[in-house]
């Protein structure tokens, strides 16, 4: 990931896919530590 920064630096296009890249990978990660913790169950329907 680093490397397609350095690489393509400055276009908008790559920083705006990295930026939903990792939006959507925290998302996920998130939704999955709540429905492996079972605290958040109630919140969780937020986030979806």
């Amino acid at each position: 990931m680093l490397n397609l920064i350095y690489a393509r630096k400055g276009e908008e296009n790559v920083l705006a896919f990295l930026s939903f890249s990792v939006a959507s990978f925290v998302k996920r990660v998130i939704i999955d530590c709540r429905i492996k913790g079972g605290i958040y169950e109630r919140d969780s329907r937020i986030i979806y």
